[in-house]
Protein backbone atom coordinates (compact mmCIF):
# COMPACT_ATOMS: atom_id res chain seq x y z
CA UNK A 1 0.00 0.00 0.00
CA UNK A 2 1.39 3.38 -1.03
CA UNK A 3 0.26 6.68 0.48
CA UNK A 4 0.94 10.10 -1.03
CA UNK A 5 0.07 13.28 0.86
CA UNK A 6 -1.38 15.59 -1.79
CA UNK A 7 -2.49 18.34 0.58
CA UNK A 8 -1.50 19.24 4.11
CA UNK A 9 -0.90 22.49 5.99
CA UNK A 10 2.87 22.15 5.57
CA UNK A 11 5.06 21.07 2.68
CA UNK A 12 8.26 19.14 2.29
CA UNK A 13 9.08 20.50 -1.18
CA UNK A 14 9.21 24.20 -2.12
CA UNK A 15 7.68 23.56 -5.55
CA UNK A 16 4.49 22.08 -4.05
CA UNK A 17 1.36 23.95 -3.03
CA UNK A 18 0.31 23.97 0.63
CA UNK A 19 -2.98 25.02 2.20
CA UNK A 20 -5.08 24.46 5.30
CA UNK A 21 -6.57 21.13 4.30
CA UNK A 22 -6.02 17.44 3.83
CA UNK A 23 -5.94 15.09 0.86
CA UNK A 24 -4.40 11.61 0.72
CA UNK A 25 -3.93 9.41 -2.35
CA UNK A 26 -3.80 5.75 -1.35
CA UNK A 27 -2.95 3.03 -3.82
CA UNK A 28 -3.74 -0.54 -2.81
CA UNK A 29 -3.65 -3.81 -4.71
CA UNK A 30 -7.30 -3.35 -5.72
CA UNK A 31 -7.98 0.39 -5.53
CA UNK A 32 -6.79 3.91 -6.23
CA UNK A 33 -8.33 5.91 -3.43
CA UNK A 34 -8.63 9.64 -2.85
CA UNK A 35 -9.36 10.41 0.79
CA UNK A 36 -10.47 14.06 1.01
CA UNK A 37 -9.66 16.71 -1.58
CA UNK A 38 -8.09 19.64 0.29
CA UNK A 39 -9.47 23.18 0.38
CA UNK A 40 -8.90 24.43 -3.15
CA UNK A 41 -6.71 23.81 -6.18
CA UNK A 42 -3.60 22.51 -4.38
CA UNK A 43 -4.68 18.89 -4.77
CA UNK A 44 -4.81 19.15 -8.55
CA UNK A 45 -1.55 21.09 -8.83
CA UNK A 46 0.35 18.76 -6.53
CA UNK A 47 -1.03 15.61 -8.14
CA UNK A 48 0.35 16.77 -11.48
CA UNK A 49 3.81 17.50 -10.05
CA UNK A 50 3.87 14.25 -8.07
CA UNK A 51 2.58 12.26 -11.06
CA UNK A 52 -0.44 10.99 -9.16
CA UNK A 53 -3.08 9.79 -11.69
CA UNK A 54 -6.27 11.34 -10.28
CA UNK A 55 -8.10 10.43 -13.49
CA UNK A 56 -7.59 6.76 -12.55
CA UNK A 57 -9.00 7.07 -9.01
CA UNK A 58 -11.91 4.67 -8.52
CA UNK A 59 -12.94 5.52 -4.94
CA UNK A 60 -13.26 8.91 -3.24
CA UNK A 61 -14.14 9.47 0.41
CA UNK A 62 -15.06 12.94 1.66
CA UNK A 63 -14.67 12.56 5.41
CA UNK A 64 -16.99 15.39 6.45
CA UNK A 65 -18.73 18.52 5.26
CA UNK A 66 -15.98 21.14 5.68
CA UNK A 67 -14.36 22.99 2.78
CA UNK A 68 -10.79 22.04 3.79
CA UNK A 69 -11.64 18.39 3.09
CA UNK A 70 -14.01 18.75 0.15
CA UNK A 71 -12.97 21.99 -1.51
CA UNK A 72 -11.13 20.28 -4.36
CA UNK A 73 -14.04 18.01 -5.29
CA UNK A 74 -15.40 20.21 -8.08
CA UNK A 75 -12.05 20.26 -9.90
CA UNK A 76 -11.68 16.51 -9.44
CA UNK A 77 -15.06 15.90 -11.06
CA UNK A 78 -13.90 17.73 -14.18
CA UNK A 79 -11.23 15.10 -14.86
CA UNK A 80 -12.77 11.95 -13.41
CA UNK A 81 -16.25 10.84 -14.48
CA UNK A 82 -16.23 7.29 -13.12
CA UNK A 83 -15.03 7.31 -9.49
CA UNK A 84 -17.56 6.53 -6.81
CA UNK A 85 -17.68 9.32 -4.24
CA UNK A 86 -18.75 8.26 -0.74
CA UNK A 87 -20.10 10.99 1.49
CA UNK A 88 -22.55 11.28 4.37
CA UNK A 89 -25.97 12.70 3.38
CA UNK A 90 -25.65 15.37 6.08
CA UNK A 91 -22.27 16.58 4.78
CA UNK A 92 -23.95 19.27 2.67
CA UNK A 93 -25.33 21.02 5.73
CA UNK A 94 -24.74 24.70 6.49
CA UNK A 95 -21.58 24.62 8.60
CA UNK A 96 -19.89 27.61 10.23
CA UNK A 97 -16.77 28.38 12.25
CA UNK A 98 -16.32 31.12 14.83
CA UNK A 99 -12.92 32.74 14.25
CA UNK A 100 -11.10 35.26 16.40
CA UNK A 101 -10.26 37.63 13.51
CA UNK A 102 -13.13 37.05 11.07
CA UNK A 103 -16.21 36.34 13.17
CA UNK A 104 -18.57 33.58 12.04
CA UNK A 105 -17.56 32.17 8.66
CA UNK A 106 -19.21 29.60 6.36
CA UNK A 107 -16.97 26.54 6.05
CA UNK A 108 -19.29 24.09 4.30
CA UNK A 109 -19.09 22.36 0.93
CA UNK A 110 -20.09 23.70 -2.48
CA UNK A 111 -23.86 23.12 -2.38
CA UNK A 112 -24.24 22.63 -6.12
CA UNK A 113 -22.20 19.42 -5.97
CA UNK A 114 -24.80 17.46 -3.98
CA UNK A 115 -26.66 16.56 -7.19
CA UNK A 116 -23.60 14.90 -8.76
CA UNK A 117 -24.45 11.40 -10.01
CA UNK A 118 -21.14 9.93 -8.88
CA UNK A 119 -22.01 10.48 -5.22
CA UNK A 120 -23.01 7.49 -3.10
CA UNK A 121 -24.66 8.52 0.15
CA UNK A 122 -23.29 6.67 3.14
CA UNK A 123 -25.10 7.04 6.47
CA UNK A 124 -24.50 3.61 8.02
CA UNK A 125 -21.56 1.22 8.19
CA UNK A 126 -20.71 0.12 4.68
CA UNK A 127 -18.45 -2.52 3.17
CA UNK A 128 -17.50 -1.18 -0.27
CA UNK A 129 -15.86 -4.55 -0.87
CA UNK A 130 -13.86 -7.03 1.20
CA UNK A 131 -10.97 -4.52 1.52
CA UNK A 132 -12.71 -1.18 2.18
CA UNK A 133 -15.01 -0.45 5.12
CA UNK A 134 -16.65 2.87 6.01
CA UNK A 135 -18.19 3.75 9.37
CA UNK A 136 -19.68 6.69 11.22
CA UNK A 137 -21.92 6.96 14.31
CA UNK A 138 -19.09 7.31 16.82
CA UNK A 139 -20.99 7.99 20.04
CA UNK A 140 -18.43 8.00 22.86
CA UNK A 141 -17.02 11.38 23.97
CA UNK A 142 -13.71 10.57 25.65
CA UNK A 143 -11.17 13.37 25.06
CA UNK A 144 -13.74 15.13 22.86
CA UNK A 145 -11.91 17.94 21.00
CA UNK A 146 -12.40 21.36 22.59
CA UNK A 147 -11.96 22.96 19.15
CA UNK A 148 -15.44 21.68 18.29
CA UNK A 149 -16.87 24.38 20.58
CA UNK A 150 -16.38 26.98 17.84
CA UNK A 151 -18.01 24.91 15.09
CA UNK A 152 -21.71 25.20 14.29
CA UNK A 153 -24.48 24.11 11.97
CA UNK A 154 -27.19 26.47 10.75
CA UNK A 155 -30.67 25.11 11.44
CA UNK A 156 -34.22 26.44 11.51
CA UNK A 157 -33.52 27.29 15.15
CA UNK A 158 -30.37 29.25 14.32
CA UNK A 159 -26.73 28.28 14.80
CA UNK A 160 -26.40 25.16 16.94
CA UNK A 161 -23.29 23.17 17.90
CA UNK A 162 -22.15 20.86 15.11
CA UNK A 163 -22.71 17.26 16.25
CA UNK A 164 -20.57 15.86 13.42
CA UNK A 165 -23.07 13.25 12.35
CA UNK A 166 -21.59 13.88 8.87
CA UNK A 167 -18.13 12.54 9.74
CA UNK A 168 -17.11 9.18 8.26
CA UNK A 169 -13.94 7.08 8.55
CA UNK A 170 -12.27 4.47 6.38
CA UNK A 171 -10.65 1.15 7.23
CA UNK A 172 -8.48 -0.49 4.56
CA UNK A 173 -7.76 -4.22 4.89
CA UNK A 174 -4.79 -5.46 2.89
CA UNK A 175 -2.75 -8.55 3.70
CA UNK A 176 -2.16 -8.44 7.47
CA UNK A 177 -2.54 -4.64 7.65
CA UNK A 178 -5.57 -2.74 8.84
CA UNK A 179 -5.27 0.97 8.11
CA UNK A 180 -7.66 3.47 9.69
CA UNK A 181 -8.00 6.80 7.88
CA UNK A 182 -9.72 9.77 9.57
CA UNK A 183 -10.14 13.29 8.24
CA UNK A 184 -10.15 15.61 11.25
CA UNK A 185 -11.29 13.21 13.99
CA UNK A 186 -13.89 15.70 15.20
CA UNK A 187 -15.46 12.83 17.15
CA UNK A 188 -12.14 12.34 18.97
CA UNK A 189 -9.35 10.11 17.71
CA UNK A 190 -9.55 7.89 20.80
CA UNK A 191 -13.28 7.33 20.24
CA UNK A 192 -12.79 6.64 16.53
CA UNK A 193 -10.07 4.06 17.18
CA UNK A 194 -12.17 2.38 19.86
CA UNK A 195 -15.14 2.23 17.48
CA UNK A 196 -12.92 0.72 14.78
CA UNK A 197 -11.72 -1.89 17.28
CA UNK A 198 -15.31 -2.69 18.30
CA UNK A 199 -16.30 -3.16 14.67
CA UNK A 200 -13.31 -5.21 13.53
CA UNK A 201 -12.26 -6.86 16.82
CA UNK A 202 -8.65 -5.65 16.71
CA UNK A 203 -6.81 -2.33 16.78
CA UNK A 204 -5.68 -0.92 13.44
CA UNK A 205 -2.05 -1.45 12.51
CA UNK A 206 -1.78 2.09 11.10
CA UNK A 207 -3.75 5.31 11.59
CA UNK A 208 -3.65 8.28 9.18
CA UNK A 209 -5.22 11.74 9.44
CA UNK A 210 -5.73 14.79 11.60
CA UNK A 211 -6.44 14.50 15.32
CA UNK A 212 -8.08 17.92 15.88
CA UNK A 213 -5.94 18.86 18.86
CA UNK A 214 -5.68 22.53 17.85
CA UNK A 215 -7.67 25.09 15.90
CA UNK A 216 -5.45 27.80 14.47
CA UNK A 217 -8.27 30.17 13.48
CA UNK A 218 -9.49 30.46 17.07
CA UNK A 219 -6.22 29.86 18.93
CA UNK A 220 -7.66 26.88 20.79
CA UNK A 221 -5.46 23.87 21.60
CA UNK A 222 -5.76 20.95 23.96
CA UNK A 223 -4.02 21.14 27.33
CA UNK A 224 -0.74 19.23 27.62
CA UNK A 225 -2.20 16.74 30.07
CA UNK A 226 -4.92 15.85 27.57
CA UNK A 227 -2.39 15.43 24.75
CA UNK A 228 -0.28 13.25 27.04
CA UNK A 229 -3.25 11.05 27.91
CA UNK A 230 -4.09 10.69 24.23
CA UNK A 231 -0.44 9.90 23.41
CA UNK A 232 -0.31 7.25 26.12
CA UNK A 233 -3.47 5.66 24.73
CA UNK A 234 -2.15 5.71 21.15
CA UNK A 235 1.04 4.00 22.32
CA UNK A 236 -1.00 1.24 23.95
CA UNK A 237 -2.75 0.38 20.68
CA UNK A 238 0.55 -0.68 19.09
CA UNK A 239 -0.34 1.09 15.84
CA UNK A 240 1.84 3.36 13.70
CA UNK A 241 0.51 6.91 13.34
CA UNK A 242 0.83 9.53 10.60
CA UNK A 243 -0.79 12.83 11.49
CA UNK A 244 -0.91 16.51 10.66
CA UNK A 245 -3.38 19.19 9.52
CA UNK A 246 -5.62 19.93 12.55
CA UNK A 247 -3.37 18.09 15.02
CA UNK A 248 -1.26 21.23 15.30
CA UNK A 249 2.51 21.61 15.44
CA UNK A 250 2.83 21.97 19.22
CA UNK A 251 0.56 19.00 19.91
CA UNK A 252 2.43 16.90 17.36
CA UNK A 253 5.81 17.68 18.92
CA UNK A 254 4.44 16.73 22.33
CA UNK A 255 3.05 13.48 20.91
CA UNK A 256 6.40 12.82 19.28
CA UNK A 257 8.12 13.09 22.66
CA UNK A 258 5.66 10.60 24.09
CA UNK A 259 5.42 8.18 21.17
CA UNK A 260 8.86 8.45 19.55
CA UNK A 261 9.05 6.19 16.46
CA UNK A 262 5.32 5.32 16.59
CA UNK A 263 4.28 8.67 15.11
CA UNK A 264 5.35 10.66 12.05
CA UNK A 265 4.24 13.98 10.60
CA UNK A 266 2.21 14.23 7.43
CA UNK A 267 3.43 16.98 5.12
CA UNK A 268 2.52 17.86 1.55
CA UNK A 269 4.49 15.64 -0.82
CA UNK A 270 5.28 12.93 1.70
CA UNK A 271 5.06 9.46 0.20
CA UNK A 272 5.40 6.27 2.22
CA UNK A 273 4.68 2.56 1.92
CA UNK A 274 2.73 0.40 4.34
CA UNK A 275 4.04 -3.15 4.03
Amino acid sequence: MKVTTLVENTRGQEDLCQEHGLSLYIETTKHKILFDTGAGDCMMKNAKKLQVPLEEVDTVIVSHGHYDHGGGLEDFLKINKHAKIYIHPEAFGQFYSERKDEGTVYIGLNQKLKVEKQIIWMADDLWIDETLFLFSKVTKREYFPIGNRTLFEKTDEGLLPDLFRHEINLIIHESDKKVLVAGCAHKGIVNIINKAKDLTKTYPTHVLGGFHLSKSTSGIREENQVVKAIGDYLNETGAMYYTGHCTGEKAFLYLKDIMNHRIEALTTGLTFNIK
